[in-house]
């Protein structure tokens, strides 16, 4: 489990049903660097997401239902990332 400073963070499942996204497109767009867990827990494997990628997985969401393009997608979320990276 994550320490005590990461308590705001939740499960993949709960994650996937908050989003309405599939465990198993979170762990794609995972591979593809798109959503990164903010945190894997090392004894259980178990993956951990914050509120902040929660809305950073909505604005993915809107883009792919705006039936635009993959491409377009990856390099608008990539390009959002880069803004709001450190």
């Amino acid at each position: 489990m994550p320490d005590n400073s990461s308590m705001n963070m939740m499960r993949i499942g709960h994650f996937s049903r908050l989003s309405r996204v599939p465990i198993k497109t979170l762990r794609y767009y995972d591979e593809l660097g798109l959503i990164n867990s903010a945190h894997v827990d090392e004894f259980n494997g178990y993956r951990y997401y914050t509120y902040e990628q929660y809305l950073h997985l909505n604005r993915l969401t809107a883009l792919k239902d705006g039936r635009r393009n993959s491409p377009d997608v990856i390099c608008q979320c990539a390009m959002a990332r880069r803004v709001v990276a450190p």
